[in-house]
Parts: C-alpha cells; sequence; structure tokens
C-alpha cells in the first residue's frame, strides 16, 4: 500500500507540474527481501509537443544503499 501510494504522488507531481523526477524507494519483495531502487519519471511528449504519459526507469542500488549505510555508521562510531 505505501509503494503504491509513493508511485501515485508521484505520478501525479510529473503530470502537475511538468517536471521530471528522481527518488530512492525501498521495495519488499514477496520473498521477504527488500530492495532500495532510484527511480526516474519524466513527462513523455510526441514529436508535436502533446504530453501522452510519462517514462519510469529504475535501478536497484541495494549494494550502494547499505554501503553508504555502514560507512556512515562507521564515521559515527570514529566520533
Amino acid at each position: 500500500p505505501e509503494a503504491a501510494a509513493k508511485v501515485i504522488e508521484t505520478d501525479e507531481k510529473v503530470f502537475r507540474h511538468n517536471v521530471s523526477l528522481t527518488y530512492e524507494q525501498w521495495l519488499d519483495y514477496p520473498d521477504g527481501r527488500k530492495a532500495c531502487f532510484e527511480i526516474r519519471k519524466v513527462p513523455y511528449y510526441d514529436r508535436v509537443g502533446k504530453r501522452h504519459g510519462l517514462m519510469g526507469f529504475g535501478r536497484d542500488i541495494t549494494e550502494r544503499k547499505r554501503y553508504q549505510d555502514a560507512l556512515e555508521r562507521a564515521s559515527r562510531k570514529t566520533l
């Protein structure tokens, strides 16, 4: 439910403000795994400039996030 609400919210923002958005979102797989995705949404136009919708792209950045979190924890321990 939370993930779906975020999808709808960001889709509406792209349409309402005619902007591109990039954000991160953690998603749960049915088997219990969690993964973090960097998601980019952009308005989609035809050749004459009429908007037809949006395109979304996502990539799994789970490992990068885990390394960042580990670095931050290690950094806090040294302070």
